[in-house]
């Protein structure tokens, strides 16, 4: 639900706890909110290029070749891209795929997001 509303610019709908009621438990709204803000941190700051996998995929190249691999990366692979970034942070608890895409900075945040999520 989080990773949803983020996609479509609506994570202020959180701060409203109309939509968190469905939960009795004060605990599981404050564990949400700090769920989106760190969804909100990884998605605003999400860059291809830095993650893992696009730094592997050049590693040892030519400079010639990770330059090709950079001109690639035009706005329908980087939207394919933020697609899998939101369907690997939906799918956290049953595999590290966002490991992959997140650079290696924000995967304490992604390990934080990963309790959060085992917490509810």
């Amino acid at each position: 639900m989080i990773v949803g509303l983020k996609e479509v610019n609506d994570l202020d709908l959180l701060k409203d706890d109309t939509l968190l009621n469905v939960s009795r438990f004060d605990l599981d709204k404050k564990t949400v909110r700090a769920m989106s803000i760190i969804i909100d941190k990884i998605f605003n700051e999400f860059d291809y290029e830095h993650s893992p996998e696009f730094i592997q995929k050049i590693a040892g190249k030519s400079e010639q070749v990770q330059c090709m691999h950079r001109k690639l990366l035009d706005q329908e692979k980087l939207k394919q891209v933020q697609k899998r970034l939101g369907e690997s942070i939906t799918s956290i608890l049953d595999s590290d795929d966002a490991f992959s895409l997140v650079p290696a900075v924000y995967h304490q945040h992604l390990e934080d997001l990963k309790k959060l999520a085992q917490s509810l």
